[in-house]
């Protein structure tokens, strides 16, 4: 039995139609986190009906504007994101039909190629890449911003890291007091060795924590990659998609491992209220606990305030797998910080955070927040 989708205009579909629309989004569930798109489109599944269909996805950049162009009468949708500058664009989403039963669907960093055979699926793929593959930026790492959608699932979108935010042994010594590469070689190791654990970084705004974060990043962007969820977006830790999303990048990307950054986390690290309870529950339950097992994640938070403040749980012994202090700098070492930066620091201050060193005068430390990874 076959059913023809309802039209765009009719307002009050039939039980009929409405059964054939949640068919299709049942056929489509599979969440495109794990080639960051978000459903297999439509189109493709009416397309292929009750016929094989095989998919091939590939990791990169490609010029999408060009690929556009060249096939606007194959062209079946586009859908384009503007940052709030008007200036940052990304692709969220295009769907290119090459033949009958072949289909290009990728975005700005991801592509799937959709044939009746593996073996054609791939070629569609090596031969568009070909065409219209571009070379990535150039960075020293990159990051995903996860956001969670509208109307329900959850997304990642791709963010380079330019490559001076590697730092060397020596800039960590300076940048950082109490013996940073000491400290950081054993982190290291425990984000390699160990499947999953919680790490704290506590100390007050300015004191390098986005910093060291962006650092590693680019030491480990061969082997881990990092998420990272902004302040106002943590209530998506207690959302169904949650577990989904991870359980499809970890088939993605099995030879990886993942990091979570959950920044200025204190509103769900707190003791345990009403209005955080789930959050803080969550947090221990993915990174110490029988969920950990299956995730297998690193998470990383970071905190103003005192370890003190927090719930007890998350600071029991045997569950951080760090916590790192993030102090201000000692008036003679900031100086020698400041001298390598060309910059005089005002006299009479005992210490220093690193961003006050780094601020170009008084004015931009006093006049501009400073928002860590700058969302």
């Amino acid at each position: 039995m076959s059913h023809s989708p309802p039209s765009a205009h009719q307002h009050q579909p039939s039980l009929e139609a409405a059964s054939y629309v949640q068919l299709v989004f049942d056929l489509c569930e599979e969440s495109g986190s794990a080639g960051n798109l978000s459903r297999s489109p439509i189109q493709i599944v009416q397309s292929f009906g009750d016929k094989p269909v095989h998919r091939c996805r590939m990791d990169g950049s490609w010029d999408w504007d060009r690929a556009m162009r060249e096939n606007t009468d194959r062209l079946l949708r586009s859908w384009l994101f503007l940052g709030r500058s008007m200036r940052v664009n990304q692709r969220e989403d295009v769907l290119i039909q090459l033949g009958e039963l072949e289909f290009i669907n990728g975005r700005d960093s991801a592509i799937m190629a959709y044939a009746p055979t593996p073996e054609r699926a791939q070629q569609l793929l090596e031969e568009f890449t070909k065409t219209y593959g571009s070379p990535a930026p150039d960075s020293g790492g990159s990051f995903y911003l996860m956001r969670q959608e509208m109307y329900g699932g959850i997304k990642s979108e791709t963010v380079n890291l330019p490559i001076e935010a590697l730092l060397s042994d020596e800039l960590l010594s300076l940048y950082y007091p109490d013996q940073m590469p000491a400290w950081h070689g054993g982190f290291m190791q425990k984000l390699d060795t160990k499947k999953h654990g919680l790490s704290l970084f506590e100390g007050e705004s300015g004191t390098g924590k986005t910093s060291y974060l962006r650092h590693l990043i680019c030491l480990l962007k061969q082997s881990h990659r990092f998420y990272f969820i902004p302040p106002g977006n943590l209530n998506m830790l207690t959302e169904p998609e949650f577990i989904g999303f991870w359980s499809e990048e970890r088939l993605a990307h099995p030879d990886e491992q993942f990091v979570v950054i959950l920044e200025d986390a204190e509103a769900v690290l707190m003791s345990r209220e009403s209005d955080n309870r789930a959050e803080v529950s969550c947090i221990l339950n993915i990174s110490d606990g029988m969920m950990a097992d299956f995730l297998s994640l690193h998470v990383i938070c970071t905190v103003n305030c005192g370890a003190s403040a927090l719930d007890p749980a998350v600071l029991r012994p045997g569950r951080l797998l760090a916590h790192r202090i993030f102090r201000r700098i000692p008036s003679a070492q900031a100086q020698r910080v400041a001298k390598h930066l060309n910059r005089e620091l005002p006299s009479g201050a005992s210490d220093h955070t690193l961003a006050e060193i780094f601020a170009e005068n008084e004015a931009v430390k006093k006049d501009e927040k400073q928002v860590g990874f700058g969302f």
